[in-house]
């Protein structure tokens, strides 16, 4: 899917490179990034597109970088966001396309970038030719990246150099930006962005209200949302892919079915843990004349494992679940399963899985081995699920039973020499006082009731 996404791109932008004034141009790919270059006199343009953008929220991205690093000292870079405000200032055009989860999204949502920077390229020509163009530049980026990155580039990196720092400026500048456009990109791919590009401006305005930190471009985008009478949509449905993105990415729209799957599912599971339960509780108590984990209400711990394994499996399943019952939803969950999830992360993912499968396994087992069985000889209690032997009393070293049943459980205290354990915990009171006490008052086991100080 990715190749095909690119291969759209490429295209495209090889199409559209024919139509501009660049000198140049060139085009680089991999596996999952690519870049074409525009070349003009006094800056380039980099149309990019990345799979993995930087951040841990923003995927399959479309964007323009202007590099003006042929007129600066150092090298300078920056996302149309940062500098469209300088020469453009009503323009608030999408430039940054986020979750672009197909080819077809792909074509529209280049030919829309493209359209947008050929009506702004006479302007950024105009203002890339200007005398005071790069100090403007440089103190929108300065204030950014110390905003979101924390570092002031003008006087953080100079003085080191002015102090006599083996540094690599070209290597320190091309990490330093990047890590700013990680900030910056994930500023744009976020639910009060989404909100203004569908024209949402009241949803819009509370969130970036709330936002401590905003880049200069947001901050000139809160002012005109502020201002603007006429709320009117940015892009149209075809171009949101920002909106269908957010919903994959939280789960919203992908929940409804996966919560159904989860529930189908959850009966065989249950099935299969309570089966198991039974039997590791047979095999272990097979010589017990009474033992609490065979109770039905010991058994009902068994849902908790059963879910573990119907989330699981419903996410081993997804794929046929969608395909045999969801069918609508099914391309489009193929299309986002390519940009969320690569061959690594599905690999982890399975891994984790299969780890949940074992330790529901193990909750199983040690359920099946927690409570209080009554043998020919004596007592045992598991008092904790990790009390894998328990502890065995013989009936000579049981003092007596001080029986309180209150309610539904009550208290049933089995005394010993030097301490007393609590054997209600482990049984209701009707097999306390029907299953449990003869046992025991047939093996001469004192029992006590209403017993006082």
């Amino acid at each position: 899917m990715i190749n095909e996404i690119i291969n759209v791109f490429e295209r495209k932008f090889n199409k559209f490179a024919d139509t501009t004034e660049a000198f140049t141009t060139r085009f680089i790919r991999d596996e999952d990034s690519a870049i074409g270059t525009l070349c003009f006199n006094r800056f380039n343009v980099e149309f990019e597109y990345c799979l993995e953008c930087g951040a841990s929220v923003e995927k399959s991205g479309l964007n323009i970088i202007v590099d003006f690093t042929k007129r600066s000292e150092f090298p300078i870079k920056c996302m149309m966001y940062d500098i469209i405000g300088l020469f453009d200032n009503d323009n608030f055009a999408c430039w940054f396309y986020c979750f672009i989860e197909n080819e077809q999204r792909m074509e529209l949502c280049f030919d829309r970038l493209a359209k947008d920077f050929e009506k702004i390229y006479p302007k950024l020509k105009d203002f890339a030719n200007s005398d005071d163009s790069m100090g403007k530049i440089r103190e929108v980026l300065r204030k950014n990246v110390l905003n979101t990155v924390g570092i002031d580039f003008e006087t953080d990196i100079n003085s080191e150099l002015e102090n006599g720092e083996s540094i690599n400026v070209d290597e320190v500048y091309e990490y330093l930006f990047s890590l700013y456009f990680g900030f910056e990109q994930c500023a744009f791919a976020t639910d009060e962005y989404r909100d203004f590009l569908a024209g949402d401006y009241k949803k819009a305005l509370r969130k970036y209200e709330k936002k401590k930190k905003r880049l200069a471009y947001e901050d000139r985008l809160l002012e005109y949302i502020e201002s603007c009478d006429n709320p009117t949509p940015i892009l149209s449905e075809e171009y949101e892919c920002l909106k269908d993105g957010l919903k994959e990415y939280h789960g919203a729209s992908g929940f409804v079915p996966y919560l159904a799957s989860c529930g189908l599912l959850l009966i065989p599971f249950l099935a299969v843990c309570v089966g198991m339960y039974y039997a590791i509780s047979g095999i272990l108590y097979h010589s017990a004349l009474y033992a609490s984990p065979l109770e039905l209400y010991n058994a009902l711990c068994c849902i908790i494992p059963a879910l573990f394994c119907s989330f699981t499996a419903a996410y081993f399943m997804k794929e046929s679940i969608y395909r045999k019952f969801f069918k609508n939803k099914y391309r489009k969950m193929k299309d986002y399963d390519a940009i969320f999830n690569s061959e690594k992360s599905k690999k982890r993912t399975r891994v984790i899985l299969y780890i949940f499968y074992l330790v529901a396994l193990i909750f199983v087992f040690l359920s099946a081995n927690n409570g209080i069985a009554v043998y020919e000889t004596g007592v045992n209690v598991n008092s904790h699920y990790f009390d894998v032997t328990g502890n065995f009393y013989s009936y000579s070293d049981i003092i007596c039973l001080d029986a309180e049943p209150d309610g539904d459980s009550g208290k049933y205290e089995l005394y010993l020499d030097d301490y007393s354990i609590n054997i209600g915990m482990y049984a209701d009171r009707n097999d306390m006082e029907n299953k449990i006490i003869p046992i025991l008052e047939n093996r001469q086991v004192e029992i006590i009731r209403n017993s006082t100080e």
